[in-house]
């Protein structure tokens, strides 16, 4: 990794990444409901996240890769983002293939 880059997300991304998180907590909790993985399934991802030293931000519980929340992206079942994007159903994943 060049060491000028930043190892985590910098304050702008940050906050728009807060913005989204938000974005897609409300609408999980309010008009659409986002498909979910079982308990068990969210359990062993988050799990691997935790276990992840290199990208996953302990006092933020984000990836730095993808800037994620963690503890809402490993109940999902499809991508939100990629989804629309490409207009179907887009399995949500590790950024580096851990899940």
């Amino acid at each position: 990794m060049d060491s000028t880059q930043p190892s985590g997300p910098t304050p702008c991304n940050k906050g728009i990444a807060d913005l989204v998180s938000h974005t897609l907590k409300l609408i999980d909790d309010g008009f659409t409901k986002f498909e979910k993985v079982s308990d068990e399934t969210a359990r062993m991802r988050i799990a691997i996240c935790e276990g992840c030293t290199e990208h996953f931000i302990v006092e933020e519980r984000r990836c730095d890769l993808c800037c994620c929340p963690m503890d809402f992206k490993v109940t999902l079942k499809y991508d939100p983002i990629k989804g629309v994007q490409i207009l179907k159903k887009t399995p949500i994943t590790c950024p580096i293939g851990k899940w």
